[in-house]
């Protein structure tokens, strides 16, 4: 029986088969018992379908020690997104199958904003790392570089809207809360929360409607 999923009750099979669907990074499941091999194959394979659809898909590295080199270099042109730029042949990244133009996305289920940010994470990580990967043919490099012009724009001009949880300019625009009130944070803070399992919207405190049976 499952009790949860990455701290979620699920109300029906279906509600759970759409939450690990829909996980961000590796699926935490509790169960009330020692699970079946056949229940954790099962969710990996969905939730490896589900990606690969997406264009999306996670790989683990093993990482002896934190200041192991991991062998990959993201694109300087982006400071929202850490977008591949080299991989090092016979490194850590080319055993995870990275690519020129592939974005990282998650670190150990943990959104990855800035290409810095990436780095430091990959550099502290140790022993099995998950990295969620989307795939090079999925990345709109055009559209990133896009939303950063307008981001340096909007800032020298002084029309940028800050973040109303951190009160920092984003670099990239603002992240809707998922819970569909409308209210817009920066990426950091939003993946940050949704990290610690906050589900309320930090202004209005709405949450994301539950999915039924009928919906999944």
């Amino acid at each position: 029986r499952i009790l949860a999923i990455n701290g979620d009750k699920p109300r029906t099979a279906r509600d759970a088969a759409a939450m690990i669907r829909d996980a961000q990074g590796c699926v935490r499941i509790r169960l009330l018992r020692k699970p079946p091999v056949f229940v954790a194959d099962s969710a990996l394979k969905l939730q490896r379908r589900w990606r690969q659809r997406r264009g999306s898909r996670i790989e683990i590295v093993w990482k002896a020690a934190a200041a192991a080199a991991v062998g990959v270099a993201f694109s300087d042109a982006l400071e929202d997104a850490a977008v591949v730029a080299s991989v090092v042949p016979n490194s850590l990244a080319s055993d995870a199958a990275l690519h020129p133009g592939d974005r990282l996305v998650a670190v150990d289920a943990k959104h990855v904003g800035s290409p810095r940010e990436a780095a430091e994470m990959l550099r502290q990580a140790r022993g099995a790392v998950a990295l969620t990967v989307v795939e090079a043919a999925r990345v709109d490099q055009d559209a990133l570089l896009a939303s950063e012009r307008r981001r340096r724009a909007a800032e020298a001009d002084g029309t940028a809207e800050p973040c109303a949880l951190c009160l920092e300019v984003p670099r990239s625009e603002l992240v809707a809360w998922p819970a569909g009130c409308e209210h817009h944070f920066c990426a950091r803070c939003t993946y940050k929360a949704l990290d610690f399992g906050i589900r309320a919207c930090p202004l209005c405190r709405a949450e994301k409607p539950r999915l039924h049976a009928d919906e999944a």
